[in-house]
């Protein structure tokens, strides 16, 4: 018995933790847009509450066969006892588990209920930790505690709805053994009188009573644990692709098993050659289209798409493209749907005159190196930003961060002492400026060296000396292939080519703005 509560709660704590490691794996591999179905926040909750309904759900699923035995062996010995008795007796017990049949589909729904509480508390939770500056200053902070207690109050009708179908379920599937017992004692008076059953059958009969109403008990717990790990499956399958969790599982590629010591150094960089050399670069009418939306506050306007619409470009190796535009025109949308964040419903994009199948997973490091208008940094130092992603085992990894740091114009603050290598940059960049995070960014994707580098707007955190310093030792560095999005004249003045983007369409420039006006 002791044996098996201990392997019972470890294998459901393995299985959960296999899961885990399958589904983050499936995320990080995922390229389909958006990346999660709602917050970060969000989906660590599911990480941590679905997978341990599943992984205690298939702890039972071995359980239904043994009872299924029981109860039928049972039933066959209570009738060949007095056939009145036995249907009399498992009569209640019938009717617990279809009452508790009956329940699974409120049960379910009110699961569902409970776990979208849960997702908008956590949400708004993180909204307001990471907003609570704004909030002070801006003296909301009776409103957002407002906020938060109707939330919270969802959260706990929910809850409490949830709870009580639960409970409700198992108190009858759990004390129908009370109900079938007296059943039974009444239906075997006659048979008793009779001397068809003796006090030796009664007693017998009582036994399999309560192990049938144990059956009843453990169908009720099943149901509950069925829908609840259904909820589960469903939740993660909106967050994980389907295809990816079976494939980690059967590949066994999560290396739960592996030695930290001896495991063999995992290549999550391609090989530096010949290949990842981008000599040509052809874009041919790439589309992405966001999904429908009415115009605000206009009903009679019919329904747009949002994103890009054919575009057809071309980038020779060591040149600098330069894509413009109004904010809203899809600029962004562009150098993500070409770097494969988001995944194209049409068009072609061309590797020196090879056609890309997966642009997500060919446009990486040293082939590709991709900043975002907002970089994502990690609560760590500056110097581990920059290298996450990079393989420690370089040689010349050193060589590579001070040229990084050089390029991206930080070596201006590291001298000054605005900033070293060991400075946290603490939650999300938080405790470095917005021009510096920026530049972490850079250099972060320059120590890799790649051969193209796709950068969305540096203006927007950096004035336009130290984007101009930045342009001009990145081109004057050595041949290399940019793709960046700007509106500023001088970076346009740089550019060998310049793509507007109007509406989500592209149209190609050839020479600076003064050659766009003219």
């Amino acid at each position: 018995m002791a044996i098996t509560a201990t392997i019972e709660p470890t294998t459901q704590t393995m299985g959960s933790g296999m899961l885990i490691a399958a589904c983050f794996s499936g995320v990080m591999q995922s390229r389909r847009y958006p990346a999660l179905p709602g917050s970060p926040g969000e989906a660590v909750s599911r990480f941590r509450d679905d997978t341990l309904v599943i992984g205690r759900f298939a702890t039972w699923l071995g359980d239904p066969f043994g009872q299924l035995a029981l109860g039928v062996g049972a039933f066959v010995v209570l009738w060949s006892r007095d056939p009145q008795v036995a249907v009399a007796s498992v009569a209640p017990i019938v009717l617990a588990m279809v009452v508790s049949q009956a329940a699974s589909g409120p049960v379910q729904r009110a699961r569902q209920a409970a776990q979208a509480g849960v997702a908008s508390v956590t949400d708004l939770l993180g909204d307001v930790f990471a907003g609570a500056a704004v909030i002070a200053m801006s003296r909301t902070s009776e409103h957002v505690i407002a906020r938060v207690q109707q939330h919270g109050d969802t959260r706990r009708r929910a809850a409490l709805r949830e709870v009580l179908l639960n409970q409700s379920v198992q108190a009858l599937s759990r004390n129908v053994a009370t109900l079938a017992s007296g059943v039974a004692l009444i239906v075997s008076v006659p048979a008793i009188i009779d001397g068809r059953l003796t006090s030796g059958d009664v007693g017998l009969t009582l036994s399999y009573v309560t192990w049938l109403a144990v059956l009843a008990g453990f169908y009720g717990d099943f149901v509950l644990q069925f829908r609840q790990a259904r909820v589960a499956l469903a939740r993660l399958g909106e967050l994980v692709p389907d295809t990816h969790i079976p494939q980690e599982i059967a590949g066994h590629r999560l290396g739960i098993w592996e030695s930290a010591k001896g495991a063999n150094r995992q290549e999550w960089l391609p090989v530096e050659t010949g290949d990842n050399l981008v000599s040509d670069l052809a874009v041919c009418k790439l589309t992405f289209s966001f999904p429908a939306r009415d115009l605000p506050n206009d009903a009679r306007k019919p329904a747009i798409a949002a994103g890009i619409f054919g575009a057809t470009f071309r980038v020779r190796a060591g040149s600098f493209t330069v894509v413009i535009g109004r904010a809203g025109s899809g600029k962004t949308t562009l150098l993500r749907t070409l770097m494969g964040l988001l995944p194209a419903s049409s068009g072609s994009i061309a590797w020196n005159g090879v056609e890309v199948p997966d642009p997500g997973s060919w446009f990486v490091p040293p082939r590709a190196g991709y900043v975002a208008q907002v970089p994502r940094l990690f609560t760590d130092t500056v110097r581990a930003n920059i290298l996450s992603g990079t393989d420690p085992a370089l040689l010349d990894l050193d060589a590579r961060l001070a040229s990084a740091l050089h390029l991206a114009t930080l070596d201006r603050d590291i001298g000054a002492r605005l900033l070293s290598l060991s400075s946290p940059v603490g939650p999300r960049g938080l405790r470095i400026s917005g021009g510096q995070a920026q530049r972490v960014g850079v250099a972060r994707m320059l120590v890799t060296r790649p051969s193209l580098l796709v950068v969305d707007d540096l203006s927007s955190a950096l004035d336009e000396a130290t984007e101009a310093e930045l342009w001009s030792r990145l081109i004057s560095s050595g041949p290399v292939t940019i793709v960046a999005s700007s509106n500023r004249p001088n970076v346009i003045e740089m550019a060998d080519q310049v793509i507007e983007v109007v509406d989500g369409r592209c149209r190609v420039i050839r020479g600076s703005r003064s050659q766009q006006n003219s």
